[in-house]
């Protein structure tokens, strides 16, 4: 079994075109991926089918994603699943907040290709 197997990764993004990017690159790399454009479409489908991974915009028009990551945590059925931020809010003070709330990691907007793989690879391995 290969560390790609079996794992769900949710992508949870406003902005169609950037989710889409992101949902393809991670397919094309052999993942499963489930996709969201807003918070309670995102909490749902954590609850029922996320047992790998969440990668979350933080700004988006419904709920933020530190709301998001707030109610994930306070879920125990969600508590404990990695949530990585894919944010273009990249200052000391957005990026700290995201970590102290309980994010595993936190990329900046754009990224490259291997640097998201870089985080999701190094997550699924650490879990």
């Amino acid at each position: 079994m290969t560390d790609r197997e079996g794992v769900k990764i949710l992508v949870v993004e406003d902005e169609a075109a950037i989710r889409n990017n992101v949902v393809s690159l991670l397919r094309m790399e052999g993942f499963d991926v489930l996709e969201a454009s807003n918070r309670r479409v995102a909490l749902a489908l954590a609850r029922e089918h996320i047992r790998g991974l969440i990668l979350s915009d933080v700004m988006m028009t419904e709920l933020d994603g530190y709301c998001l990551l707030e109610q994930l945590r306070a879920d125990p059925v969600t508590a404990t699943t990695p949530l990585i931020f894919l944010s273009a809010r990249t200052d000391r003070a957005d990026r700290r907040r995201g970590m102290n709330l309980g994010a595993d990691d936190y990329l900046g907007k754009p990224f490259s290709h291997d640097e998201l793989m870089e985080a999701v690879t190094a997550r699924i391995k650490r879990n």
